[in-house]
């Protein structure tokens, strides 16, 4: 199982401005943007969710002209060093072809899904860092992972500190958000992107 190590930044709404800032810190682009919709799934006991566990369908499609990305079914589970502004988690990642398909099997074998969010995604990378920018629904963000240290030497290069770091899931980001603003929560999807 790889372990997965990686902060949030919160972002301005202009990533145009995060795109410049990564460049001059030399991070390159790996993956063009696309457009990312991810199901969490569990069980009707909830069992994966009660013990801090993930079971995760995404699906992505690129901008017009970018190779196509094969979805990925993705297991994450805690690890018990995890300490710090970080999060960090035990992660299993598997290429799908039929995400359909996969599907299907999921909910044949008891899994129902439980949350959806969408999000353009941008990838980089610095060294030993990827880095994401992602638009979402909430708010614009940046995802470092990798090393710890090279992760903050790298959020110290872009002007960040350990306090800015957010070590929240989406999911629990999203809540937070519908929560201050009084609404239902529900899943995190962008309106013009729903009927698609």
């Amino acid at each position: 199982m790889e372990r997965e190590t990686e902060v949030k930044l919160r972002l301005d709404r202009d990533t145009a401005q995060a795109r410049r800032r990564l460049e001059v810190a030399g991070a390159v682009l790996e993956q063009p943007r696309a457009f990312e919709d991810n199901v969490l799934y569990d069980d009707a006991a909830f069992s994966l969710s009660r013990r801090d566990r993930l079971l995760r369908l995404r699906t992505t499609r690129p901008e017009a002209g970018a190779a196509p990305t094969p979805a990925k079914l993705t297991y994450k589970e805690p690890v018990p060093e995890a300490a710090g502004p970080y999060k960090i988690r035990g992660e299993i990642n598997l290429a799908v072809d039929d995400p359909e398909g996969t599907d299907t099997l999921l909910r044949r074998l008891g899994f129902r899904p439980i949350y959806r969010y969408q999000k353009y995604r941008t990838s980089f990378r610095a060294g030993e860092v990827k880095i994401t920018l992602d638009e979402t629904p909430i708010g614009n963000f940046m995802e470092l992972e990798g090393p710890r240290e090279e992760i903050d030497s790298f959020a110290a290069a872009l002007g960040h500190r350990w306090a800015d770091y957010i070590n929240l899931s989406y999911y629990e980001l999203h809540q937070q958000a519908v929560s201050s603003a009084g609404r239902e929560p529900g899943d995190m999807l962008f309106e013009d992107a729903c009927g698609e």
